[in-house]
């Protein structure tokens, strides 16, 4: 019993002293663990470090790329559209060209034609008016001032008005005022007449039942320098006349003054009418005498709308627009009015707008 005793102690002993070499050697293995550990977080750390550093690179590169491709494809856009400009452009200014030369042919061919006229009328086939508007001519051309009315005499055949035109190519004279029925080729006679750059006349007022006048004219407002103030009164003009006539009052750079007298002018005339207003920068009195009320509220309404787009024009006469103060043309054309304080707005009516 006393030797298992003491076997039983020695074996006790001996566990011991294992423990104490098992601490013992867990306390020196412990810092080679946390090393081990650290080692493995930071070499951890730095892998995640180089991915994310990875992945923003090719996110940046990726960036890149994109940004080349978008402003590779915005500059291909930007030839394109350039490439195409230049072709519009190239193609408006040969249709220009082609419409100018097409105009300067026809314009050509107007003046030969009046040059024909002029010596086909100087020869007796004229009729008693005419040798009766000779002789005025003489009488009255002194004073630069030609006035011929049919009350007083007579109508103008087209070989009268061919030499009145011829009159007025040779001669100074700073009013014309024609009211009597005309021929088409007399009208066109004095509008090839007063195309030419050597024109002089500055005030013309020509009253005829043509509705020749809306071609000619326009045709005498885009070619003459000189014409400071124009009136038409009784002329038919219809929408495809007011569209010529507006025409060349877009290209005129020397009317003040344009006044369409009893023209009637509907909605459509004045539609025409009022889309040349802002491309013209002289024309700064504008008077539509109409006493069978053509315009109307619509016509009213079409003036108004152009006129809050800019224009020259200081003063708009409406003579014999029934307007009242609820008239829908009334109320727009004050509201241009507000808009555009430079213009005034005379005789809508009853009412005068300042």
């Amino acid at each position: 019993q006393a030797e298992g005793a003491r076997e039983v102690r020695r074996l006790s002993e001996g566990q011991a002293a294992l423990g104490r070499q098992l601490a013992t050697l867990a306390a020196t293995l412990a810092p080679f663990e946390a090393a081990r550990r650290k080692t493995a977080e930071e070499a951890e750390g730095r892998l995640m470090a180089a991915e994310e550093t990875r992945s923003r690179a090719v996110a940046k590169e990726e960036a890149r790329l994109r940004a080349i491709a978008e402003a590779a494809e915005a500059e291909a856009r930007r030839r394109a559209e350039a490439e195409a400009e230049a072709r519009r452009r190239v193609e408006a200014e040969e249709e220009a060209r082609r419409v100018a030369a097409a105009k300067e042919v026809a314009r050509r061919e107007r003046q030969e034609w009046f040059q024909t006229a002029l010596k086909a009328a100087a020869y007796p086939k004229s009729t008693a008016n005419d040798h009766d508007l000779l002789q005025y001519i003489r009488i009255e051309g002194n004073s630069s001032s030609i006035r011929w009315h049919s009350r007083d005499w007579g109508g103008l055949s087209d070989a009268g008005l061919v030499l009145l035109a011829g009159f007025v190519k040779d001669h100074y004279v700073w009013n014309l005022s024609i009211d009597a029925p005309c021929e088409p080729d007399g009208i066109r006679a004095l509008g090839a007449v007063l195309e030419q750059p050597g024109s002089s006349l500055p005030q013309l007022t020509f009253s005829s039942r043509s509705p020749t006048c809306g071609r000619v004219f326009g045709f005498v407002l885009e070619y003459n320098t000189t014409l400071q103030a124009l009136t038409l009164s009784e002329c038919p003009l219809g929408e495809e006349g007011t569209r010529q006539l507006a025409s060349g009052l877009a290209r005129n750079h020397t009317l003040t003054y344009l006044a369409l007298c009893r023209c009637h002018l509907g909605e459509g005339e004045l539609r025409e009418l009022a889309s040349s207003l802002a491309q013209n920068h002289t024309l700064t009195r504008l008077f539509l005498h109409d006493d069978q009320c053509h315009i109307g509220d619509a016509g009213a309404c079409v003036l108004a709308a152009a006129l809050t787009q800019g224009t020259a024009l200081e003063e708009l006469n409406l003579s014999y627009y029934p307007a009242t103060g609820e008239a829908a043309g009334v109320r727009a054309l004050e509201a241009a009015l507000e808009r555009n304080p430079k213009l005034k707005v005379r005789h809508c009516g009853p009412r005068v707008l300042d």
